[in-house]
């Protein structure tokens, strides 16, 4: 028999579990609350946005609207 019972077994899995849970919790609000995270998601979004209008310019055959969008989104990127 093992040294370590069943319902034993279980409540370290529970413990373990609750305290992967509160971990994993406090690190979400940590990361949500930086703003240097926020300022690179808002510009990964801002880039992204760029490159949706590279593609809409570029099927419309529209060159200045390009690379205009190229030029915002190379800004948006080195910031």
């Amino acid at each position: 028999m093992s040294w370590v019972s069943a319902p034993g077994r279980l409540v370290f899995a529970v413990k373990i579990g609750l305290l992967a849970a509160v971990t994993g919790i406090r690190r979400y609000q940590l990361r949500a609350s930086d703003p240097a995270l926020v300022l690179h998601a808002a510009r990964l979004a801002a880039v992204r946005i760029n490159l949706e209008s590279m593609a809409a310019a570029l099927n419309r055959g529209d060159t200045p609207a390009f690379f205009a969008a190229a030029r915002h989104a190379l800004q948006k990127r080195r910031a």
